[in-house]
């Protein structure tokens, strides 16, 4: 994520993010602000002026401290990237690097690939101001032609999910969510999916991203966002 393309708006989150990891104090003695001022701006009493927002971005490029967060989630991505997902400071972290991959884009919908990616997606629908769109393998049918379908192949079987096709309606873009992609047919059957309804497949993000799926995303001029590659060594984010 680009700390330094990042907006004075986004310095409060920025500091609500690191504050998951890091103490007050101990931003304090890294940002050269003090706690209490800190405090102050992540709790929403005030938002620094435009110089020392600069400064604390800043600071926090110089230090690396995004960094240390990254490498801290991807040696928790790579031991139960599901159970990372119901975390708040990732939530946080992983949102971040979304609306960064978006930046200038009007996204209309985030889609979650799986039941499991509805907490990431959502938090980033959030923040992105648009709809979640999920598609599930249960739902209530009430007419097949109310509903966008495709299905994919599993190592258990061959899967069939379902978007409500007026969630996508003039959507425009969209972003893709999942916690973890490896599985190519179930990449492709989304984009194609997405391209039935017209929609634009703007970003993939998936908490692990195997390095096949990063490159089928590129070839479909599709950006990407990950914490981690199946099998990578932790401290190489």
């Amino acid at each position: 994520m680009r700390v330094g393309g990042l907006r004075r708006s986004d310095v409060i989150k920025l500091l609500t993010l690191l504050n998951y990891h890091f103490s007050l104090r101990d931003l304090q003695s890294m940002l050269g602000i003090p706690y209490q001022t800190l405090w102050r701006y992540v709790s929403l009493k005030c938002m620094p002026e435009e110089r020392t927002g600069r400064r604390i971005l800043e600071r926090i490029e110089e230090l690396k401290l995004m960094d240390k967060v990254l490498d801290a989630a991807v040696r928790e991505a790579l031991k139960d990237p599901y159970d990372l997902v119901r975390k708040p400071g990732f939530l946080a972290l992983f949102t971040l690097m979304v609306k960064d991959a978006v930046r200038d884009t009007r996204v209309g919908a985030v889609i979650p690939m799986s039941e499991y990616a509805m907490m990431p997606a959502t938090a980033i629908a959030l923040e992105l101001h648009c709809e979640v769109c999920p598609a599930l393998p249960h739902h209530p049918l009430r007419g097949r032609r109310a509903y966008q379908t495709t299905h994919y192949s599993t190592p258990s079987g061959s899967l069939a999910v379902a978007v409500p096709k007026h969630c996508l309606r003039d959507k425009g873009k969209a972003v893709l969510v999942d916690v973890v992609l490896s599985e190519r047919d179930k990449v492709e059957a989304f984009l194609g999916l997405l391209r039935s309804s017209r929609v634009e497949a703007r970003c993939a993000a998936a908490v692990v991203m195997s390095d096949d799926i990063a490159s089928l995303l590129n070839e479909a001029g599709v950006k990407h966002v990950r914490i981690a590659t199946p099998h990578q060594p932790s401290g190489t984010a």
